[in-house]
């Protein structure tokens, strides 16, 4: 089990002796989201063995939809309060027409709070989860 440095460590050593398995807690602060979840993959991968090489040149690959410029569309995959807010402080405070969507299990209520001040349109799409 790999957790980062936001997490409950208490709960989360109970849950690991539970499963009876590793645990290893990413520590540090990071001075972005990015980095911080770049940080907790490259220790999980670290404890899978994968080669020290490989993991940089992982790590080093953006996934798409990424706050992926396309024209003018930003594309991002945020999905939790902490997402979005990492979002906006990378893109600004601009008022924007925003397409989202989450699956019933996110924290929607959270994620709209945040949306309201940034938005000037709203498009909700419905996913099939």
């Amino acid at each position: 089990l790999v957790i980062g440095p936001k997490a409950d460590f208490e709960i989360i050593k109970t849950f690991a002796r539970v499963q009876e398995g590793p645990l290893h807690h990413v520590k540090g602060t990071y001075d972005s989201y990015d980095q911080e979840n770049s940080a907790v993959a490259k220790k999980g991968l670290e404890v899978l063995g994968v080669a020290a090489e490989t993991i940089e040149t992982a790590i080093a690959a953006r996934p798409p939809c990424r706050v992926e410029r396309v024209g003018n569309v930003i594309l991002d995959v945020a999905h939790n309060t902490d997402g979005l807010k990492e979002l906006f402080r990378v893109i600004g405070n601009n008022k924007l027409r925003i397409v989202f969507g989450l699956s019933k299990t996110k924290d929607i209520k959270g994620c709209l709070a945040i949306l309201k001040d940034h938005g000037s349109h709203f498009y909700p799409v419905e996913a099939p989860n």
